[in-house]
């Protein structure tokens, strides 16, 4: 139901004002996406075992998916970045991987601490991690439990070695 039409009639100004700050939809929604939807990135600073640390911040990120506003969000922004090469060049550059980069950090920090042997690949870990919480949500639409972020991160952790 979202429009900018709607949008511009909200804000009291005309279509063409909306285009001319955004350009298009997608746009819009990214920005909205970026500065109000998407959950803050927890930084991993070493004060607590990693293992303690992922499993919280993939629980807080699992309930924050499951939001229908969100979860509207990045169902609309992740078709058009499939339709739109410009938008998705915009989305990798400006959300997903500055967000890699603290989660690839907090990996480096965990080895550093001896929590997780070092011969691991940071982008298969974040994989199999974050892209099981996506899969639960997406396309099993269930929601992200302790019991089930509990038993993925032992379960991945363990294969890679965690302390």
């Amino acid at each position: 139901s979202f429009s900018l039409e709607k949008v511009a009639l909200r804000a009291g100004v005309g279509k063409q004002t909306i285009y001319k700050w955004w350009g298009s939809k997608p746009a819009l929604v990214l920005e909205v996406f970026h500065d109000r939807l998407l959950p803050p990135v927890r930084q991993y600073n070493g004060e607590v075992p990693y293992q303690k640390f992922i499993k919280s911040t993939l629980l807080e990120f699992g309930k924050h998916l499951t939001r229908r506003d969100y979860n509207q969000a990045v169902i609309c922004l992740l078709a058009e970045m499939h339709a739109n090469p410009k938008l998705s060049e915009l989305s990798r550059t400006s959300v997903f991987i500055p967000r890699l980069k603290y989660i690839h950090e907090g990996l480096d920090l965990a080895i550093k601490r001896g929590d997780i042997l070092p011969d691991i690949d940071p982008n298969i870990v974040t994989d199999e991690l974050y892209g099981a919480i996506w899969y639960q949500v997406m396309i099993r639409q269930e929601p992200v439990t302790t019991k089930f972020v509990g038993t993925l991160v032992d379960q991945v952790l363990a294969g890679i070695g965690a302390r």
